[in-house]
């Protein structure tokens, strides 16, 4: 009988030990509160270019855009502008962020 008592106090807390983790990665809830938050590429428009500013990596970065391509890449590949003519004189610009 003691025998049996002694393998019950060994395999029981590592029958738990196996099982509890288990349950307790699979389930729950995650509490976010906040934003993280990158600030935009600033966008300043002239006559032939368009100057795309984007502060990445602790320093400014600038690319010029010619009015008249159809898409540029952002600074560090965060994404892209494209230019689209909708009609003489008109054009839409998206800037799209990956």
């Amino acid at each position: 009988m003691k025998h049996i008592h002694s393998f019950f106090k060994i395999v029981l807390p590592v029958i738990f030990i196996m099982v509890l983790p288990k349950t307790f990665a699979d389930s729950g809830v995650i509490h976010f509160r906040g934003a993280i938050v990158e600030s935009p590429c600033e966008v300043v428009p002239d006559a032939q270019h368009i100057a795309v500013s984007c502060f990445r990596a602790g320093k400014n970065q600038v690319i010029q855009v010619n009015n008249q391509s159809q898409s540029n890449i952002l600074p560090q590949n965060i994404g892209y502008v494209k230019t689209t003519t909708l009609e003489p004189g008109v054009k839409s610009m998206v800037i799209n962020y990956n």
